[in-house]
């Protein structure tokens, strides 16, 4: 019987108009020793290595990767177009992922682990624990005050091992509350006694639900200070102590009571599965990498701890998973929904700001047209952001979003390329300055220069535009067409028919040099001509 004829038929093959079985390379190149390209056909599927918001178009490539449709929520992909790269390369960089590390902690000086009754007094780690209920629980709510009281007199008082589960959740909690309290010295000390906890943790067979809350607080603790790989590990390791303990098991289907659930009841506990698996959904987004799929789960979200437009946020975030299949005008519905969210905590409303740049960016990098009623959902979302990173300015906890929101609305607003868009600019470009100053590592003043770098790109293609239209004007007043005065003396923005309406042009002539920006003092007179 011969073979089946492929759907899609390398170049070569195609000349000589043979039967392609559709591998890389084919059997035929594979005798013939020609070079097995692939090139799609325009009318079913956009060109090789183009991103596209639609995964069912993306499995229609024969080069579309995994790693490709992970990535359709990560901010990289319209960042890169803006600065005119033709492809999108894997690993993504993200350059405003957070605030960075606080403090740098030399090898040297990064001690064995301590139990936290050595590092810590009994009234300072009382402070350390108020200081978390404070600054980061009224944001999750996953965490019972009484819970932790309970804990601390036990651990105060019987002085376990570094490997109790209780030890090892009071570690977290104290790693976390110490990035806005105390000294640089008792940082390092709590970041590497919970590190080395959680790490023992990974050797048991039945891990408690103890644990599983010390993971959460340390993937929130590398969310705020660690970099993208490190924080994506850690929420993957999160959602197997989640499997582990059955976590992801709705209360009363279990048949049998797992550790600790008399310290954690149902609707704690069905806390604890939504944000975890919030977080990891979120990460897995911005970083580009699979999320991970619990089978069997059945835990539904609380209903008596969370408002309706906070379990919104959350099935939001589920409907974004790459593996669905959403089309424009699904995605701009979710996008106008995520904007009348009303959300109670600042940092709440900044990762709803957050979530609806990410809608407008697979819009945007897919070519597809919106409405003008939409576009102004999200310049009051890029209002807000900024309004919102403004007020957190003096906050003491390093929150990732005053650090992403105003980047990514940069590039949002230079997408959008309106008279409306235009004048926004330089507010994102102020709050990244301030946020510099006030930060002053590496992790800030890379996002900064590129931000910079993106303005100049943007610039420099306006420029060009201008000088195009300039020439147009001298010949016309050659030939007495028109008169003075010039057109620069007037020259002005020229908005298109539809903010979206055609996808984002590139100027892959431009130079992109990183290295060059990442190393140059941001605090001195320079010239991007230099």
């Amino acid at each position: 019987m011969p073979p089946e004829k492929a759907k899609t038929a390398c170049n070569p093959c195609r000349e000589k108009k043979r039967k392609c079985n559709g591998h890389q390379p084919c059997s035929n190149c594979v005798k013939s020793g020609h070079d097995c390209v692939y090139v799609s056909n325009p009318r079913k599927r956009r060109r090789l290595n183009a991103l596209s918001s639609n995964p069912a178009d993306l499995r229609e490539s024969p080069s579309a990767s995994p790693e490709e449709l992970a990535a359709i929520n990560s901010g990289v992909v319209l960042a890169s177009k803006l600065a005119g790269a033709a492809t999108v390369s894997f690993p993504v960089r993200l350059c405003s992922w957070n605030l960075g590390h606080l403090m740098p902690i030399p090898s040297n000086l990064v001690s064995g682990p301590s139990s936290i009754t050595d590092l810590l007094s009994d009234e300072y780690l009382r402070a350390m624990v108020d200081r978390y209920f404070d600054g980061v629980h009224p944001v999750y709510k996953f965490l019972d005050l009484e819970l932790v009281i309970r804990a601390i007199n036990y651990v105060t008082s019987e002085r376990p091992s570094l490997e109790h589960p209780m030890h090892c959740l009071l570690l977290n909690i104290c790693a976390l509350a110490a990035l806005s309290m105390g000294s640089d010295e008792a940082r390092r000390a709590l970041d590497s006694s919970s590190r080395i906890a959680l790490e023992y943790s990974t050797t048991l067979e039945s891990p408690t639900l103890h644990h599983v809350v010390a993971w959460m607080l340390r993937v929130i603790y590398l969310r705020m200070t660690g970099s993208p790989h490190a924080t994506w590990l850690a929420s993957c390791t999160l959602m197997h102590f989640i499997e582990t303990t059955k976590l992801h098991i709705e209360p009363s289907d279990q048949t049998q009571p797992s550790l600790c659930r008399d310290d954690y009841d149902p609707e704690l506990r069905r806390r604890i599965y939504g944000v975890s698996r919030l977080f990891h959904m979120w990460i897995s987004y911005d970083y580009g990498r699979p999320p991970l799929e619990l089978r069997g789960a059945t835990c539904s979200l609380p209903k008596e701890s969370l408002t309706s437009d906070e379990i919104a946020v959350w099935r939001i975030s589920d409907s974004l998973n790459p593996d669905r299949q959403l089309d424009p005008a699904t995605l701009e519905q979710l996008l106008r929904q995520t904007a009348e969210l009303q959300l109670p905590h600042t940092v709440q409303k900044l990762k709803r700001c957050n979530i609806g740049l990410c809608i407008y960016r697979r819009l945007r990098v897919a070519g597809c047209s919106i409405s003008g009623a939409t576009v102004d959902k999200v310049l009051g979302l890029v209002d807000e952001g900024c309004d919102l990173v403004e007020g957190l300015y003096g906050e003491s906890l390093p929150w990732w979003h005053i650090l992403n929101v105003p980047f990514q609305a940069l590039c949002v607003l230079l997408a959008l390329d309106t008279r409306e868009s235009l004048p926004r600019v330089s507010r994102t470009l102020h709050i990244l300055l301030v946020l510099t100053q006030k930060y002053e590592n590496d992790a800030v003043k890379e996002t900064f220069a590129s931000a910079c770098s993106l303005f100049r790109i943007h610039s420099q293609r306006k420029k060009d535009h201008l000088d195009l239209l300039v020439k147009a004007e001298e010949v016309m007043l050659q030939s007495g067409v028109i008169d003075a005065p010039s057109l620069r003396d007037y020259f002005h923005p020229v908005e298109p028919a539809s903010a979206t309406a055609n996808p984002i042009s590139t100027a892959t002539d431009f130079p992109w040099d990183f290295d060059r920006l990442f190393s140059m003092n941001l605090f001195t007179n320079w010239s991007w001509d230099a």
